[in-house]
């Protein structure tokens, strides 16, 4: 056991691990430095480059507000004429409405007055068939007379002939 608490690490030993491992500190803290200075370095581009697409992304922004801005103008402009179309096409409807009314009054005049003209022929045809029917008596008469004047004559004739 007692070889086991000897040690064979003599002090010169013990200062050169000493100086070792002061020397492995210095590297690790300068390897932390140099690792902290190369990931600040890295986020400071990586913020560059974040900045710089936050720019394009900024003017893309404002590109894309402008155009939205244009179709609302065009779409504003749109409106307009949908509301002025709407207004001419509720003027022609009030125009047809107003002819609509005026080609009825127009149709209940003619009906009337074709109603009366029926009347009227109505009338007429009655006048002609009495017309016809005085003629018809007319006829026989002058007929009847005629007859009457053929009999006279060869009566007549008759006479002076005996």
């Amino acid at each position: 056991m007692r070889a086991a608490m000897e040690s064979d690490w003599s002090d010169d030993k013990l200062d050169a691990l000493s100086t070792r491992v002061d020397e492995l500190a210095k590297r690790t803290d300068r390897g932390f430095v140099e690792f902290r200075t190369e990931l600040l370095g890295g986020f400071e581009r990586m913020e560059q480059r974040f900045e710089a697409m936050d720019r394009r992304f900024e003017a893309m922004e404002e590109k894309v507000d402008r155009r939205f801005e244009e179709v609302d103008r065009c779409f504003d402009e749109v409106d307009r004429h949908f509301v002025e179309m709407d207004r001419r096409f509720d003027e022609v409807n009030q125009t047809f409405k107003g002819e609509d009314r005026r080609f009825g009054e127009l149709q209940v005049q003619i009906d009337r007055q074709l109603s009366e003209v029926g009347k009227q022929l109505s009338e007429v045809n009655v006048r002609l068939n009495h017309i016809d029917s005085r003629f018809d008596g007319v006829y026989y008469s002058v007929i009847g007379f005629a007859a009457s004047m053929v009999i006279a004559l060869v009566a007549v004739v008759a006479i002076f002939d005996s």
